[in-house]
């Protein structure tokens, strides 16, 4: 154990040489912990709110255990893909289920909060039919190119993120918008979450493509 901690003291002497390496080993350090810390801080979350479940439920006569929480998560995900499959391949329970619908949205105050729920989940369903992919799409907003996600495609809404946290920002409901058929949605948030850094090279502006053909013509 010593040997391998002092070649790994004699790699860091070697290599550490300016403060610039020492800043880009530092910055590499940090990119390898966050995606990391985000999953464990998510996992850890989950692990929590089952573990209170399994407490509320778990006899008096049992002695806790730490492995109890994955049975109880095992059976609540095999639980909703049966009812998945239930209200998708069974016509009758589909029709109770539109009845049932019908009657909620009627209720006041009731109905509103149902449908809101609803249609999250319709929006849910086409996230997973598109692989979690929102595209990418460039618009002109006051006379300046801007990229975005396509939020909704029947009414055009575009969802222009704040740089460098995309979690904010402006949505904008366009006449027009282009495709960027070359960026993936990983892309885009590297590049807003870079400040333009990363993955630069893959914003090619399609309006521009399109006025200098016009300019040719």
């Amino acid at each position: 154990m010593k040997k391998y901690f002092k070649k790994i003291i004699v790699l860091l002497v070697t290599k550490i040489k300016t403060t610039k390496t020492m800043k880009q080993y530092f910055k590499n350090g940090i990119g390898v912990l966050i995606p990391i810390s985000l999953v464990f801080i998510v996992f850890s979350q989950l692990y929590d709110f089952i573990n209170k479940i399994v407490l509320f439920l778990l006899p008096n006569s049992l002695q806790y255990q730490w492995w109890f929480v994955f049975p109880l998560l095992i059976a609540v995900v095999i639980i909703i893909l049966l009812i998945g499959l239930i209200f998708s391949h069974i016509e009758i329970v589909k029709w109770f289920k539109k009845k049932f619908d019908n009657i909620v949205n009627k209720i006041p105050l009731v109905g509103t909060v149902y449908k809101f729920g609803i249609e999250l989940v319709d929006n849910f369903i086409v996230d997973i039919k598109q692989n979690g992919e929102k595209l990418v799409v460039e618009i002109v907003h006051g006379g300046q190119k801007r990229i975005g996600l396509l939020s909704n495609e029947e009414m055009k809404i575009v969802f222009v993120p704040s740089w460098p946290n995309p979690l904010n920002g402006n949505g904008f409901k366009v006449n027009e918008y282009k495709v960027l058929g070359k960026m993936k949605m990983k892309d885009f948030l590297k590049l807003v979450g870079s400040l333009g850094t990363i993955g630069g090279e893959k914003w090619v502006s399609v309006f521009e493509e399109i006025e200098k053909k016009e300019v040719k013509n």
